[in-house]
């Protein structure tokens, strides 16, 4: 009786073995990729933010390019784009490159002069997690608090030889699954 009784047991548990590993294989297929996206958007940024706003090598790279959203205090200084559609940048990166983690995008159907329009929409992928969260708007909940507003109240838009300064006046969470 105490064989059968092992036996069971010893089944039970290289079936919770495989069970385990296959789980850590999917897992490993879905996580890895995404950190290779992280490092290959964390290495574009970095290069990219050693151009000057101003630069047209930017406009070289991408001629989607119209402008550079800078808000000081924070690690957010990124090059933006404009496409044809929403679409494209959730996928592509700054380069034309494919990459999950996309680039940061304005709207598409905001045109004309930034600094004459009352609204501008810019996407941006918001990635967390410990040590990640200077990359892409991530950063953005801090703004949450109100003493970390008070710190860091203007948002800077740099495009066609100009300046636009905007006060952040407030910040929400809004869950748009709806």
């Amino acid at each position: 009786m105490a064989n059968k009784t092992t036996r069971k047991r010893q089944r039970v548990i290289l079936c919770l073995a495989i069970v385990t590993t296959l789980c850590a294989i999917v897992l490993a297929f879905k996580v890895i990729p995404y950190f290779s996206d992280l490092r290959a958007f964390q290495r574009e940024q970095e290069g990219l933010a050693k151009l000057s706003p101003f630069d047209a090598e930017q406009l070289e790279i991408n001629p989607d390019y119209v402008g550079r959203l800078n808000i000081d205090g924070t690690s957010i200084n990124f090059p933006v784009v404009r496409g044809d559609d929403n679409v494209k940048y959730l996928t592509t990166t700054f380069r034309g490159e494919e990459n999950r983690l996309g680039a940061i995008f304005m709207d598409y159907r905001c045109t004309g002069d930034i600094s004459q329009v009352p609204h501008i929409i810019i996407y941006g992928h918001q990635i967390a997690g410990e040590g990640y969260s200077g990359f892409g708007f991530g950063e953005l909940h801090n703004f949450l608090d109100a003493q970390y507003l008070a710190e860091r109240p203007v948002i800077r838009f740099v495009a066609n030889d100009s300046v636009s300064e905007f006060e952040i006046f407030s910040a929400t969470t809004v869950d748009c699954r709806s």
